[in-house]
Formats: structure tokens, sequence, C-alpha cells
């Protein structure tokens, strides 16, 4: 069984939960996933319990940017050492699944709730966003079919529905997030059957030319914020 996941922020009771419960082979997560390493509260390396499941997790806006920056470059980034089965999907990384279906992982985007955090403590803005850099870094189309995507953000072609703008609070950033644009070269370049995403809290779904799409909810008692791959 493989099963898509949204949004943890450090839920790591009702992750362990999950695994506990259902077992899975493989999960593959949306970002998000409160990567804060060495926090009393949210490292993963104190609280999650993965077992023989695989873990595969990308970055969302509400991780520590720097500590995974730092880990890309010297080559450390495992959540723990008895942890090797969790691991951190980079931008643009692909993943073959068991059945020869090939995934592209895409984390990063905007934090709206920006002008409550602290530059570099809990908010990474020069970081957490897709950039042109990182698109550099995705395959070319012609390595081979990317059949599912798996990001925490979505492409501006998707009809997500998200908070109303009308409903925004006064002190969320309403600056456009350039991750989505940089998604939207990814949908073009390589066509993909399924996409799936989190970040905004809400589960939802939509068809676009042939893409098959699902946004997650986060980790809450009775929300829709896991569902098994098809």
């Amino acid at each position: 069984m493989i099963l898509v996941v949204g949004d943890i922020h450090a839920t790591w009771a009702m992750l362990n939960e999950l695994i506990r419960k259902k077992k899975p082979e493989i999960i593959l997560q949306c970002g998000d996933f409160g990567f804060w390493p060495g926090h009393r509260f949210y490292d993963p390396a104190k609280k999650l319990i993965p077992g023989k499941t695989q873990i595969h997790w990308i970055d969302g806006n509400h991780e520590d940017h720097r500590s995974i920056r730092t880990g890309l470059k010297t080559g450390t980034l495992p959540v723990a050492e008895n942890m090797p089965n969790v691991v951190y999907q980079p931008r643009g990384s692909t993943l073959t699944l068991p059945d020869g279906r090939k995934i592209l992982f895409a984390g990063g985007a905007f934090s709206v709730d920006n002008k409550i955090r602290l530059p570099g403590k809990d908010w990474f803005p020069d970081l957490e966003t897709l950039t042109e850099q990182d698109w550099n870094n995705f395959p070319d189309a012609h390595e081979g079919q990317v059949d599912i995507i798996i990001s925490h953000t979505a492409p501006t072609e998707f009809a997500v529905k998200g908070v109303p703008l009308n409903e925004w609070p006064d002190w969320w950033d309403r600056d456009s997030d350039p991750s989505s644009e940089i998604l939207s070269k990814a949908l073009a370049r390589y066509k993909p059957q399924q996409w799936y995403f989190g970040h905004f809290h809400k589960f939802q779904r939509g068809t676009y030319q042939g893409c098959n799409w699902i946004g997650l909810d986060s980790a809450q008692p009775g929300k829709k914020w896991w569902i098994e791959l098809t």
C-alpha cells in the first residue's frame, strides 16, 4: 500500500497512528512535514516512529529551510541515523515506484503568514519558494515520462479553492507565489497523469487537461489528510 499524506506540521502522533494502523509500504508526503531538527517539541528524530514504512517527504514553506540547505550541501540530511527509511526529496528529484511509475517531487511555497514570523528563525524568505534556479535542476522532458507529481502548492492552472481573498486577515501577505509559476512549467513539460499537493489545508480534487489532481487537508482529526495512491 502506498499513501499520499498532506501537511503534517510535526503532528507526529497522528502520523505514527496512521502508520501503525495502515502499515503502508511507502508514504509520499506533500510538504510542511515539520522538519525542525533539535527542537524539543517538533524534532522528528525524537517523535516519529516510521517502522518499516518508507517516508519520502518534501519541504513546504513551514520547515527549517536553513538546516535543509546546509544538510544538502554537506550530504547529511537524515531525520535520524536510525531512520534511513525517512528520506527528504529535494526539489526536482524523482523516484520510481515498484510498479514502474515515476514520481517528481517539487517542494516549496510562499508563507502568507510571514508577518508573524521571524526571518532566520521560523521563516526563511530567500529559501522557501521555488525559483528559476530550482527549475534548472528539474529533469529534462526526454529523461522519461513523469507519471505523478508531489508538490506543496499547486500550479496556477488548477482551480484550487483556498480562503477567499475577501476573507483573508489583514496581516496575511497578498504577494503572489512564484512557486506556482514554476509548477505551471512542470505541468506543461511533463503532462503528468496525477498530481498531489497540500498547503491549502482543504481536501479538493479536479482535472486539468488529463491530469487528475488532489489537494489534501492538513493532519487534523476528522479531516481528509491522507489518501491511498491509485
